[in-house]
């Protein structure tokens, strides 16, 4: 069988890249009925207080987010600058539809912080989210 990456694995921008004050910045929902995993993508610049990013849910679409136990990244420090960090997501390991990541900044800032969400292993291969572009001629060998 030969999945092509638009069907076996999605794109979403869960955080557009900023430069975060202290406080909490909620993520895009991924609507997880189509999907059986998600990948969320944490990538931080210059850290000087401390960053967080945790797993919410819900079955209901924007509104209603719990935080979900155990779904937490190990707490990021001044000095981890130019950090890449993921959680990955099982949706047969949550009783919730919609998930996000939810990042929060405390005791300074951090620059270009930004959440890539990736679904896949899709359900229904007519499941498609985000753009892929091709690089080169993958039939090539």
């Amino acid at each position: 069988m030969n999945q092509s990456a638009e069907t076996f694995l999605g794109l979403d921008q869960g955080i557009a890249p900023v430069d975060g004050a202290t406080g909490a910045t909620n993520g895009a929902e991924i609507d997880m009925i189509e999907w059986a995993e998600c990948a969320f993508i944490l990538n931080v610049g210059v850290i000087s207080g401390t960053v967080d990013m945790k797993i919410q849910g819900t079955n209901t679409s924007g509104s209603g987010h719990a935080d979900i136990t155990g779904w937490a990244i190990t707490q990021l420090a001044a000095t981890a600058d130019g950090s890449v960090v993921g959680l990955r997501v099982r949706a047969a390991a949550t009783a919730f539809r919609y998930l996000r990541a939810v990042v929060t900044i405390t005791g300074g800032a951090a620059s270009f912080i930004c959440v890539t969400n990736v679904p896949y292993g899709a359900v229904n291969t007519d499941a498609t989210f985000g753009t892929w572009e091709t690089a080169g001629n993958p039939s090539a060998s």
